[in-house]
C-alpha cells in the first residue's frame, strides 16, 4: 500500500511540475505575441534586392534600425530602401553610414553596416551603467539583447 501512495504521489508531482512548465511556456508565447502586436512593420526594398524592416512603436515612433532608439516622425528609409539622410542619436547618419558610395566604414549591404555600427555603439557605451542599460533596453525594442560579453544577438521568434 506504502509504494502504491508514493506512486501517486510521484505522479501528482510531476503533474504539478508540467503544469508550472506549460505556465511559463504560454506566459513566454503571450510576451512574444505582445512584443509582435506593440510593432509596425515597414517593409522596404533597395534598388538592389536588399528587404529589411523599420519598426515602429505604438505611438507611431520610427526606431532606429541600429541602436533602436525611437525618435523618428517619419521613416529613415523609403519604400524604395532610398535614405532620408536623417541622423540618430547614436551618430548613424540613413544614407551615408549605408553607403559603401559615401562611407569607407560602410559595407555592400544595409544591414551588415547596421550590425558594425551598432557594435561601435555598445563599445561607445559600455562604460557607462547607465548608458549601457538604455541602449539594451532599446536593442530590446528592435529584437535584440546583449550577450555576457555585449555582443548584440538577435532574439529568437522576434522580427
Amino acid at each position: 500500500m506504502a509504494n502504491k501512495s508514493r506512486s501517486v504521489y510521484r505522479g501528482w508531482a510531476q503533474g504539478k511540475q508540467m503544469q508550472t512548465l506549460l505556465r511559463e511556456i504560454a506566459k513566454k508565447i503571450k510576451n512574444m505575441l505582445l512584443y509582435e502586436a506593440n510593432k509596425e512593420e515597414y517593409h522596404c526594398v533597395t534598388n538592389l534586392g536588399e528587404h529589411f524592416i523599420i519598426l515602429r512603436n505604438d505611438k507611431g515612433t520610427y526606431l532606429c534600425p541600429v541602436c533602436g532608439s525611437a525618435e523618428f516622425d517619419e521613416p529613415p528609409y523609403n519604400k524604395d530602401g532610398t535614405a532620408s539622410f536623417q541622423i540618430c542619436s547614436c551618430g548613424f547618419e540613413f544614407g551615408y553610414d549605408d553607403s559603401h558610395l559615401a562611407s569607407k566604414d560602410a559595407t555592400e549591404s544595409v544591414i551588415s553596416s547596421w550590425n558594425r555600427w551598432r557594435l561601435k555603439v555598445i563599445d561607445n557605451n559600455k562604460r557607462n551603467k547607465q548608458s549601457l542599460e538604455k541602449l539594451e533596453h532599446n536593442l530590446n525594442q528592435i529584437g535584440y539583447k546583449l550577450a555576457f560579453d555585449l555582443i548584440p544577438i538577435k532574439k529568437s521568434g522576434n522580427i
